[in-house]
């Protein structure tokens, strides 16, 4: 969870940086989203897991 905050958390603070650098952050909102991605679908499996013991 904490994983995934700080990741929004990324991707909001490489908004502010569009106009500046677009390309770089462009990659890095990107990768933030892929970051995003695969911490909850994990996050998903993990809680399945422990709920099936």
């Amino acid at each position: 969870m904490v994983g995934i905050v700080l990741a929004v958390l990324s991707a909001i603070a490489n908004l502010s940086f569009l106009a500046v650098s677009p390309v770089w952050s462009t990659l890095f909102i990107a990768l933030d989203v892929i970051v995003i991605h695969a911490l909850a679908a994990h996050f998903r499996e993990a809680e399945a897991q422990a709920v099936r013991g």
